[in-house]
């Protein structure tokens, strides 16, 4: 949930400890956490440089409907061909056969 030192993030935002401050019990904190989050979909972790920058929000909001469908297609038949050669690299002793049988195993029950 956080460090010794420094800023505790939760779903409500940061809390800043200062000389003084009440803070709630970790786990009475976490149980509320928990249910807040119980009724999610998903929970999406981005890193930094994933993030979109303004120039590139500025970019999609210009792109029309047809290409921004487009670039989705793209990025969904590419999925397979990535995994395909990240098992390629992970198991070199594997069949074709034996790579497609994985990728089809792999996203065939994949939700995000």
């Amino acid at each position: 949930m956080g460090r010794a030192f420094g800023p505790r993030h939760s779903v409500r935002g940061t809390y800043h400890a200062s000389a003084g401050e009440k803070t709630p019990n970790f786990a009475a904190r976490n149980q509320e956490e928990l249910a807040l989050l119980k009724g999610a979909a998903q929970i999406v972790v981005m890193l930094p440089d994933e993030q979109a920058t303004p120039e590139k929000l500025a970019l999609l909001r210009r792109m029309t409907p047809e290409r921004r469908l487009l670039l989705a297609e793209q990025l969904y038949w590419s999925a397979p061909e990535l995994k395909a050669a990240w098992l390629r690299s992970r198991h070199t002793d594997w069949t074709e056969e034996q790579i497609g049988r994985e990728v089809r195993r792999l996203f065939t029950n994949a939700r995000t």
